[in-house]
């Protein structure tokens, strides 16, 4: 049971990982701005880009800490001696990062590609530490 564990665990932080690299190229992030009356465009940016914060939208810099927070606990949840009080805690750092990443477009309206597959990245790294958690326990 240890091995498969550690197999959704390291699967788990691969997937933060491009989860994480994603969310570091510009693009991530939509920004609708009024170029006049009827007409706008559309600004991409990366979700450690300090604009959309600078707009009233801190939840792609949420989203993004929160990531790096995730990939950290998973680490350390490597030497977590069969207790999985990390793996507990990186499990709902990354969902309070899907989260983030949803409520984007929940709340403002905007969301790309990126966006949605850093979503759903962050969601299958999610499953995957839930059952790399729910295998805690057991022996």
């Amino acid at each position: 049971m240890k091995t498969r564990r550690n197999r959704r665990a390291v699967a788990a932080l691969c997937t933060l990982a491009l989860a994480l690299f994603m969310e570091i190229l510009p693009g991530g992030v939509t920004m609708r701005f009024a170029a006049g009356p009827g007409e706008y465009f559309l600004k991409t940016c990366s979700f450690f880009d300090l604009t959309p914060m600078g707009y009233g939208d801190p939840l792609p810099m949420a989203a993004g800490i929160l990531t790096v927070a995730a990939a950290a606990l998973v680490l350390t949840g490597f030497s977590d001696n069969g207790q999985g009080r990390r793996r507990g805690a990186a499990l709902v750092v990354t969902v309070l990062a899907c989260l983030a990443a949803i409520l984007q477009l929940v709340l403002f309206g905007e969301m790309n590609g990126m966006g949605l597959a850093v979503a759903v990245l962050l969601a299958a790294s999610g499953a995957l530490q839930g059952l790399s958690v729910s295998d805690t326990g057991k022996k």
